[in-house]
């Protein structure tokens, strides 16, 4: 498996290297919005506290999709407002805080054609409002940023 350097361009606000987020503790920013900000609770559990099925058992497929059907209903709901852009690499991350739809990459040897658009200032809010509210220390504003990801 070889190594490569892809290019990212977004909209957004880009973070500090080495910062403490909300979500730190979660695998996936969007399990923290959805039970820390949503404050989602599950109606059964199939997991236990490790991350392991309950009694060691996988339950069937329809108690399964039942499991993740509820998330995702409250998740389509009340979507992520942002979207977390690494770049820098795997290994050494860095974040973006992003307005979703305007990330784009390309891969090593996928060129792609760039049309930028302006961004009116209630959109640009929607990521400083965020970061405001979550207590997500920032520089500067909300524009686009060139970047590599390197894995």
């Amino acid at each position: 498996m070889g190594m490569s350097s892809d290019a990212i361009i977004c909209f957004g606000i880009a973070l500090e290297e080495e910062q403490e987020y909300p979500w730190d503790e979660y695998e996936e920013i969007e399990e923290w919005w959805l039970h820390e900000v949503l404050g989602y609770k599950h109606p059964f559990e199939i997991y236990d506290s490790e991350g392991n099925y309950i009694d060691g058992i996988r339950p069937d497929e329809a108690t399964m999709k039942k499991y993740y059907n509820a998330e995702s209903a409250v998740y389509n709901k009340s979507p992520l407002p942002i979207e977390l852009v690494t770049h820098c690499s795997y290994e050494y991350p860095m974040y973006i805080v992003a307005l979703p739809g305007t990330k784009l990459r390309a891969y090593r040897g996928d060129p792609k054609r760039v049309e930028m658009r302006r961004v009116p200032e209630e959109e640009k809010r929607i990521l400083t409002d965020f970061c405001d509210r979550h207590e997500i220390e920032y520089s500067g504003k909300p524009c686009w940023w060139l970047a590599s990801l390197f894995g």
